[in-house]
């Protein structure tokens, strides 16, 4: 098929807007700004506090990050940045860096378990996976995003999908819910996650004729994308994949399970392999949750390493138990994820050391905000003398 009569363009390379993209979704993140004011400043804005305000240990903390995302500590040029702080010099050397480089870039995960983890992606493997969502959503006339570009799931879907396709990209993730789908217009293709799109669906508004979502990060439970297609939302397609992996699989069916995107085939065991063109042996990979495979589909089952997610991120229960029950008047703690009908947060029940003396949740709640992440931290608090079991003994669910 001839890309062009495909309305897709080829493969794209890392391009100066790209970066500034990224670059401005790092600096609002550490600098707590908005990503598109700083998007649309000239090249010579200092990034120090003469310009968007950053200090040294703020400089520093950008410095590793840019260097890490992409391949400028690689190869040894990230002094610099420390040396030229601009937006324009930073972008310059990013660029550099990447031409001079093996072309990869190296997503952080949110480091639930308290040590942040590296995974780096050959820009050949990304390229491989929008390439097949180009042509899938090629009908597109806008793609419009809610999240972050400079996570894998942002990066692939709000920076090199709207390149490889030409397709014009609006951010809206400063929009509450109802603005942004007043927003919306026929022929948009919103790039989502599963709490974002539960707002919606929560919501009285419906969507514009003929609007597609995509979805990734989390479950989407099949009542939740039943909900929003009620509101009107012509299509959902959810994405299977991770840090580690990216895109594995994509259904638009709760039904019918995921397909496995191209290049993915099944192995040995619960393995999955991953082939180039023309590789015939391919990358043994093992996928973060048990699949259940039913003829060529397959259904996401546990994950191996017992993470849940809240608001796309992955959060360890073991690590956020073992945390809490650090604290001195707490002799023991259950932690879980909240039911559908309870929100998307995390729960604790606690059995405080001394049962006589009562243990404040404000407190608690105080004390634990300044030891774990904004997602690992509870909004529903139990207290008793005893954590819940089933008449089996086993931890049992609470209100």
């Amino acid at each position: 098929m001839d890309l062009r009569q495909a309305g897709v363009r080829p493969q794209p390379i890392l391009e100066e807007q790209q970066v500034r993209a990224v670059l401005a979704d790092m600096f609002a993140s550490v600098l707590h700004l908005h990503a598109d004011d700083v998007l649309a400043l000239p090249s010579d804005t200092a990034i120090g506090e003469d310009g968007l305000g950053a200090d040294s240990f703020d400089l520093l903390e950008l410095a590793r990050r840019v260097g890490t995302f992409f391949p400028v500590s690689e190869i040894g040029v990230e002094d610099n940045l420390l040396r030229s702080p601009t937006i324009g010099r930073w972008t310059a050397i990013v660029l550099d860096a990447w031409t001079r480089s093996d072309r990869h870039l190296t997503f952080v995960t949110s480091g639930s378990t308290g040590t942040p983890t590296r995974h780096r992606h050959a820009w050949h493997h990304l390229a491989q996976e929008i390439d097949v969502f180009a042509r899938l959503f090629a009908d597109r006339r806008r793609i419009v995003g809610v999240l972050p570009r400079h996570h894998i799931y942002g990066f692939l879907f709000t920076v090199m999908l709207p390149q490889h396709t030409g397709i014009a990209f609006v951010d809206l993730r400063e929009r509450s819910t109802a603005s942004v789908l007043r927003a919306l217009r026929p022929g948009d293709l919103v790039i989502g996650f599963p709490l974002a799109w539960s707002g919606v669906a929560e919501s009285d508004l419906a969507f514009a004729g003929d609007v597609v979502g995509v979805t990734s990060t989390g479950p989407c439970p099949p009542e939740l994308h039943a909900r929003l297609r009620a509101r009107g939302l012509a299509r959902l397609v959810h994405v299977y994949g991770s840090s580690e992996t990216a895109g594995i699989g994509w259904q638009d069916d709760p039904d019918r399970g995921f397909r496995l995107l191209p290049y993915w085939s099944r192995g040995e065991d619960r393995a999955l392999i991953r082939r180039d063109d023309g590789d015939a042996k391919g990358d043994v990979v093992l996928p973060p949750d048990e699949l259940v495979w039913h003829e060529s589909a397959f259904f996401v089952g546990a994950r191996h390493d017992r993470a849940v997610q809240v608001g796309g991120i992955n959060v360890y229960l073991a690590h956020v138990t073992a945390t809490i029950r650090t604290h001195p008047d707490v002799a023991d703690c259950a932690v879980r994820l909240m039911r559908e009908e309870e929100g998307h947060r995390l729960k604790v029940f606690v059995v405080p050391r001394i049962a006589d003396e009562a243990l404040s949740a404000g407190a608690l709640q105080r004390w634990i905000d300044q030891r774990l992440s904004p997602a690992e931290r509870p909004r529903s608090f139990r207290f008793g003398p005893a954590l819940p079991r089933d008449e089996r003994g086993k931890l049992a669910d609470w209100s």
